[in-house]
């Protein structure tokens, strides 16, 4: 009969605690860090296309990294790896 009530109180956690920062870190990061990081990023990004390497193609900027984002990229990667293996080994390539 715990477990319900384990799982309510663990739903209830706030986004910066410790276990739901440990469970997905990207949980932590609230609106207005996302908000202001798209700001300035599309500031960033405007001023970049007003230069010369923008008419190139050269060094375009990237959003910062949030807390999370870099362990979540690559969780996906090794998922994709481990896939990748297993597609090949069922065709009988070699990686």
């Amino acid at each position: 009969m715990w477990l319900p009530e384990l799982a309510a109180l663990a739903y209830q956690l706030p986004n910066d605690s410790r276990t739901v920062r440990a469970l997905a870190p990207e949980a932590a990061n609230g609106i207005e860090t996302l908000l202001l990081r798209e700001i300035e990023y599309n500031q960033r990004r405007w001023h970049w296309a007003n230069t010369k390497a923008a008419e190139h193609g050269e060094n375009e900027p990237q959003p910062i990294q949030l807390p999370g984002e870099r362990e979540h990229r690559e969780r996906d990667l090794q998922a994709e790896v481990r896939n990748a293996e297993s597609v090949a080994r069922r065709l009988g390539i070699e990686l």
